[in-house]
C-alpha cells in the first residue's frame, strides 16, 4: 500500500513519462494506486461543478441530500435553506445552476418560490422535491416552472441525475409519475 508521504516523495523525485511519473531513483512505473491519483487529480481540475441550493423545511433531509450530493465531483452544494422566502433570497445571492426545491414548506411554498426564482433569475432550473405524488402537485410545479419532479420516496436513487438531466435544460421525473402528466411539458 502507498502511504501519502511515498506518494509525495515520489512525486518530487520523479521524472515525468508519459502521463504518469518514473522514480528517478528505482526506475518503477507508479502503482495503479498512483495511477489513479494523479489521473483523479488531473480530471478534477477540468470538471465543471452544478452548483445546487437544497431547500427543504425538514433539516434531516436537507442533510441526507448534503451527504449524497457531496459523494459525486461534479455536484457541489452552494446553501441549505428551510423556506421559500430564503431560497428566493439566496438564489439572488448564490445564483445555483439548480434548486432542489420542497413543493410544501412555510412562509412562501416552493411553488411560488420558484416562480419568484425564475422571475428573477430565469438561468437558474428548479427541480421540485415532494412527498406528494398526485397530479395536482405536479401540474402546478410545471406550471410554476420547474423542469422535474421527484417523489421524495424514490428521489435518493435518482437525484444526481435528475439534476444533471435538469441543469442541461432537460426535464426529469420520478418513475411512479405518470408520463401523460409531463409529456407536453406545460400543462394549463
Amino acid at each position: 500500500m502507498v502511504r501519502p508521504s511515498d506518494f509525495t516523495w515520489r512525486r518530487a523525485n520523479a521524472v515525468e513519462w508519459g502521463p504518469y511519473p518514473i522514480d528517478r531513483v528505482s526506475h518503477a512505473a507508479p502503482s495503479l494506486m498512483e495511477m489513479k491519483r494523479a489521473t483523479v487529480g488531473c480530471v478534477t481540475a477540468t470538471i465543471k461543478r452544478i452548483t445546487v441550493l437544497l431547500a427543504d423545511d425538514n433539516k434531516v433531509v436537507r442533510t441526507e441530500f448534503r451527504k449524497l450530493l457531496e459523494l459525486e465531483d461534479d455536484l457541489e452544494v452552494v446553501g441549505e435553506v428551510n423556506n421559500g422566502r430564503q431560497a428566493v433570497a439566496m438564489v439572488k445571492k448564490r445564483r445555483p445552476a439548480v434548486v432542489l426545491m420542497d413543493v410544501a414548506m412555510p412562509l412562501v411554498n416552493g411553488l411560488q418560490a420558484t416562480r419568484e426564482i425564475l422571475k428573477g433569475c430565469p438561468t437558474t432550473r428548479v427541480l421540485m422535491l415532494s412527498a406528494h405524488s398526485d397530479d395536482a402537485y405536479i401540474v402546478e410545479a410545471l406550471n410554476s416552472g420547474a423542469r422535474g419532479y421527484l417523489v421524495k420516496q424514490s428521489a435518493a436513487s435518482s437525484v444526481c441525475q435528475a439534476i444533471r438531466e435538469v441543469q442541461k435544460g432537460n426535464t426529469f421525473f420520478s418513475p411512479s409519475i405518470p408520463r401523460h402528466l409531463y409529456n407536453g411539458n406545460r400543462i394549463s
